[in-house]
């Protein structure tokens, strides 16, 4: 018999379900589990449930579903702009101080670290606040209409990523191709996860008297 349930899994389970059968749900998984279901089992059936649960809340609510990921775009383009201007400043201030990628034959780390302390981290801090956002204008279905827009962000990045580095970079530039791609990916998945962490901090749980329930306020 196992001892406890995967805790990452169940927290996952407890944060993003938000239907009202989750108490119940969470409740079978754990029996079966202690009864000698794998972990891997386990964590497979929480995010079935999981996707379920967001799919059938943008299903029957897809005007909600279309204004979160507008208002998440226009907010995101909005918080971003400013990023840019902020992020020479920082850019400047390295190459000042001596920090340069031509140190380093332009390498993934050199690249993925200009990168994160000149523009990254503060387009992290703009994400996180428009998950927010978007949650909390979307109760009581905050945690989908933010998973649907922080999936959708990675999506429409991924694909302008991919279409402004369809040629390799200058012959003059210390840098591969593969080196700048993978270094927009980290970036790109790390804006994602800064909206989903914003948003799921937008949301608050209560418990319904009927049902004993808890699911987003």
């Amino acid at each position: 018999m196992n001892a406890s349930a995967p805790r990452v899994a169940t927290w996952l389970a407890d944060r993003f379900l938000t239907s009202r059968t989750r108490e119940s749900l969470i409740g079978d998984l754990m029996e079966q589990y202690r009864e000698g279901r794998s972990a891997t089992w386990y964590r497979g059936q929480v995010l079935r449930a999981i996707a379920a649960n967001i799919t059938e809340d943008l299903t029957a609510h897809k005007l909600l579903a279309l204004r979160a990921l507008g208002l998440g775009t226009a907010l995101f383009v909005l918080f971003t702009i400013p990023v840019g201007w902020l992020s020479m400043i920082g850019f400047v201030w390295l190459a000042n101080v001596g920090v340069s990628c031509q140190q380093w034959d332009g390498g993934f780390w050199c690249q993925f670290w200009m990168n994160q302390f000149t523009s990254e981290l503060l387009v992290y801090a703009a994400c996180a606040l428009t998950g927010w956002i978007v949650a909390r204008l979307h109760r009581p279905y905050g945690v989908a209409a933010v998973s649907l827009f922080s999936a959708g962000l990675l999506l429409w990045q991924c694909g302008m990523t991919l279409f402004f580095h369809r040629d390799p970079p200058p012959a003059e530039m210390s840098v591969s191709l593969t080196t700048v791609l993978a270094v927009s990916f980290v970036a790109m998945l790390g804006r994602s996860l800064a909206v989903l962490i914003g948003g799921l901090s937008a949301t608050r749980r209560r418990i319904l008297p009927d049902r004993q329930v808890l699911i987003p306020s």
